[in-house]
């Protein structure tokens, strides 16, 4: 009796349907970039670009071929679908929002002084361009 218990269990268990996301949906684990970033500036500007590395302070994104760094207080809003993360004006993420944009970001490490340099590099940039309108 606790065979046939234990195999009807097992069955169901095998039988149910995936609930919730799958890596198969999650579109960051499939490229080697970052997720898609939407920020509306102070000004109404829309920019979008990659999300490359977090901080406490501000996110630095790829944008229109220019490593730029958006500080989270100066702009109206900013969209990381693929984090499910949507930030209000001036509004800094949480701790575990943090985590998430880390996680899908190009650089979840962050970005160490050496890699920065080789970046920037790449881009033909001397340094990372300050978005603050």
């Amino acid at each position: 009796m606790k065979h046939l218990l234990f195999i009807a269990l097992c069955s169901v268990a095998l039988g149910c349907p995936h609930i919730g996301e799958g890596i198969e949906d999650f579109t960051v684990a499939h490229q080697p970039w970052g997720a898609a970033v939407e920020v509306t500036q102070s000004s109404g500007t829309i920019i979008s670009g990659e999300l490359l590395a977090v901080s406490d302070s501000s996110i630095i994104i790829l944008w229109s071929g220019t490593v730029a760094d958006v500080p989270y207080g100066r702009t109206r809003s900013m969209s990381f679908k693929a984090a499910h993360v949507r930030l209000g004006s001036g509004q800094r993420p949480s701790s575990s929002e943090l985590e998430r944009l880390r996680l899908v970001s190009r650089f979840p490490q962050g970005m160490t002084p050496d890699l920065q340099v080789r970046l920037l590099a790449a881009y033909h940039q001397k340094a990372i361009v300050s978005v603050n309108q």
